[in-house]
């Protein structure tokens, strides 16, 4: 039987009725059109540190497709088989145990492994710092020439005309570098460093970062989610976290674990900086204690926390803060709560007052080595996590109040206080 089918006379269109069809062919296709979303395994984005503009940057020496060259070996190359060895078809990666997945996937992350040598273990270290700090990248050429002068005192060696195009370039190259990752809503920038990548500069060598591996990490994250969660658990189960001067306005800390619930019981070495110098903290305003304890809060998360390292910069006059009962010294001491398992490092700075009074830097430089030394053992033995302090010794009495069931231990009740 055949089929019939009815048509339509053919009739002209208009120009406004071809124009809104075509208006609404186009809606319903950008309508269609789903972005890709990135797996969602808890580890957050694989953008480690951005390459631009590679074939411009001062000192940059392109690598060979298959890494070979005089001042390159790179990490990311194509393995050749020995013995004329052929491959036929697709490894069977997924069908492996569990443990040997792992175990390979640990020798892939290995040029972005470090020696820590006061936990004594490999780790991946990575660096986090404020996008949105001032500086040079967001000044005007007068705000940064006015600077440049000061410091060179004296005029630049080239022509404003030439210094202001080199600053601009230096700006829009800068701030695509750290364009953030557009899965982040916290605007920070981070950075690691794969370590096997040889530079030679004449008799001297030293490490440079291979970006064919950020190229390679970046694609691995990006295999299926089952691989994004294995490569992640991997990658992120040692590292290090190295942070800018704390900011009680931009808490990154907080905002790069909120976005990578996966990874705090990874990290086994935390850095961070307390500047009391340029007015970025005060320890004595309401609102900085309330989010300097909030801080705290998020350290106290990291279960595996081996290793806590804290500089602190302050000036001579404000060294009597550190000693009496003030508000920066009780805030100081909530950091007896952090759980850290191994050591506890503190740096200090000290800026001596009335510069004036010394007859050479020399002098200046012995006064406050001098201050550091006799104040840094006090500021650290007020910080020094209770984990770490040697136990006191109890009583027979005491020793049977806290062997009774249901009875809390101090570190924990010290944590209550610091959550209350």
């Amino acid at each position: 039987m055949a089929a019939t089918t009815a048509m339509k006379p053919p009739h002209m269109e208009t120009p406004s009725q071809v124009a809104r069809e075509g208006d609404a062919a186009e809606t319903s296709r950008d309508q269609a059109v789903v972005p890709r979303q990135s797996y969602n395994t808890g580890h957050g984005d694989f953008c480690f540190g951005r390459l631009f503009d590679k074939d411009n940057l001062p000192g940059y020496e392109l690598q060979s497709p298959n890494g070979e060259g005089s001042n390159f070996r790179a990490n990311n190359v194509l393995f050749i088989e020995k013995d004329g060895f052929q491959r036929s078809g697709h490894f069977k990666f997924n069908e492996l145990p569990i443990e040997v997945r792992h175990r390979i996937l640990d020798l892939l992350c290995a040029p972005c492994y470090d020696e820590d040598d006061c936990i004594e273990i490999e780790i991946v270290e990575f660096r986090t710092r404020d996008i949105t700090a001032p500086g040079w990248w967001n000044q005007t050429f007068e705000q940064h020439q006015s600077g440049l002068h000061r410091c060179l005192r004296g005029p630049p060696s080239v022509s404003d005309e030439e210094q202001r195009k080199q600053f601009a370039e230096e700006q829009r190259r800068f701030r695509i570098a750290n364009m953030p990752h557009p899965n982040r809503t916290n605007l920070y920038h981070m950075s690691t460093k794969p370590r096997l990548a040889w530079k030679k500069c004449g008799l001297f060598c030293f490490f440079t970062k291979d970006w064919s591996m950020f190229e390679l990490i970046r694609n691995l994250s990006n295999v299926s989610a089952q691989f994004r969660q294995e490569f992640g658990d991997v990658f992120w189960r040692r590292t290090k976290i190295i942070m800018s001067v704390f900011d009680p306005n931009n808490d990154i800390l907080s905002g790069f674990l909120e976005e990578r619930p996966a990874v705090p019981g990874g990290i086994r070495h935390l850095e961070f900086a307390l500047d009391f110098t340029g007015h970025i903290i005060d320890l004595k305003v309401k609102e900085d204690q309330r989010r300097f304890l909030i801080f705290l809060r998020t350290i106290s998360t990291l279960s595996n926390l081996e290793q806590l390292s804290v500089s602190i910069y302050t000036e001579e006059n404000q060294l009597c803060e550190f000693e009496s009962e003030s508000e920066t010294r009780k805030q100081l001491e909530a950091c007896r709560v952090l759980p850290v398992k191994e050591e506890f490092d503190l740096w200090l700075c000290i800026d001596a007052s009335d510069s004036g009074r010394f007859d050479s830097s020399e002098e200046m430089n012995k006064y406050t080595e001098d201050l550091e030394a006799k104040w840094c053992p006090k500021i650290r033995e007020l910080m020094l996590p209770n984990t770490l302090r040697a136990p006191e010794k109890l009583t027979e009495t005491e020793k049977y109040l806290q062997s009774r069931p249901g009875q809390k231990s101090d570190a924990v009740k010290q944590t209550d206080n610091l959550e209350g």
